[in-house]
């Protein structure tokens, strides 16, 4: 059995647990990064929505971290903030939480409304404060 295969029979195995105890947000999450480990793109839904579940059941700011992340990795800054700011809320002396958001913020406000010539400029300052 190949590798590929292996991970396939754990994503089955975890479905039967979810299936026999659908409240334990541990098992979506197992789900989730199954998921992604199989590297198929097609799968990061189902991991999102895996994350998801896990969080609505039981809302921690790792949880809340991992789909930010997720998020931002799919260069999906406005839904990555938003759940950076949900992280936030449920461990708010989180400082690597709060530098991740603030820079997550900074990035789609570049992307979004800041010419090019100024992006490098804008970057210095976010440095000075960020530092």
């Amino acid at each position: 059995m190949n590798k590929q295969e292996k991970l396939l029979e754990k994503i089955i195995q975890l479905k039967i647990e979810i299936k026999e105890d659908p409240n334990n947000s541990k098992l979506y999450k197992k789900l989730a990064k199954k998921y992604l480990k199989t590297g198929d793109y097609k799968l990061r839904d189902e991991a999102y929505k895996n994350y998801k579940k896990s969080f609505k059941l039981h809302k921690t700011s790792s949880t809340a971290l991992k789909i930010a992340n997720l998020y931002l990795s799919d260069e999906n800054r406005a839904y990555a903030y938003k759940y950076y700011l949900k992280a936030i809320k449920l461990s708010p002396d989180d400082e690597d939480i709060i530098l991740k958001a603030k820079e997550c913020a900074f990035e789609y406000y570049l992307e979004d409304y800041v010419e090019e010539e100024h992006e490098k400029e804008l970057r210095k300052e976010l440095l000075k404060y960020t530092s």
